[in-house]
């Protein structure tokens, strides 16, 4: 190949327009302090998602697993519902059985030792915001409004929590169940919300 040749091709690359990748960004940190961005569509390369495993690792033990992907598509979710920007602080993402057990409130069976669950926050959004725009998720979510974050995970749908007052509407056997009257607390949370809540 000439010099003519190869500055024509160059040419061509330059001029052409990039492809984006689509998708949405997920910016996420730890509460270590630890950062990841990756460009989300659905699918991971095999090192973004041991990225993504050692973000969520239980930090106490220092130890990570796999952690369920569809995770992300809940973090894309409330990004596509809510607009691009700001952070998700992952609070908690996979805990050992050693870690669950000195957690005051952890369920014995938590979905956290698989992997499969998130308690998060995000820059800029309340929990009820947060709550808001994954209302319709198929798996468990819980409020946790006094101390300021989401609970998420890929189990059974199930629904706990107060978030000042106020749960999202939410689907009973795939369809949608409507408002439900404000929740002022714990007590009013009827049997048909908690549904398996000894697996959170």
């Amino acid at each position: 190949m000439n010099r003519r040749h190869a500055l024509a091709l160059v040419s061509s690359f330059i001029a052409s327009p990039a492809i984006a990748r689509p998708g949405v960004t997920l910016s996420m940190r730890n509460v270590m302090g630890e950062s990841l961005k990756l460009r989300y569509h659905g699918d991971l390369s095999s090192s973004e998602h041991a990225a993504f495993d050692h973000l969520a690792r239980d930090r106490r033990q220092n130890i990570s697993r796999k952690m369920d992907a569809t995770l992300l598509d809940i973090l894309q979710l409330i990004v596509e519902e809510s607009g691009q920007g700001g952070s998700f602080t992952l609070l908690s993402g996979f805990r050992t059985r050693a870690t669950n057990a000195i957690l005051p409130g952890a369920a014995e069976n938590s979905f956290h030792l698989g992997g499969r669950a998130l308690d998060i926050s995000r820059e800029g959004m309340t929990v009820g915001e947060i709550s808001a725009s994954v209302a319709q998720h198929s798996g468990g979510l819980g409020l946790y409004g006094k101390n300021g974050f989401v609970h998420i995970d890929t189990g059974p749908f199930r629904r706990w929590g107060d978030a000042n007052g106020r749960l999202p509407a939410f689907r009973q056997n795939g369809r949608s169940a409507g408002q439900r009257k404000p929740i002022q607390g714990l007590a009013d949370i009827t049997s048909d919300m908690l549904l398996d809540l000894s697996k959170f």
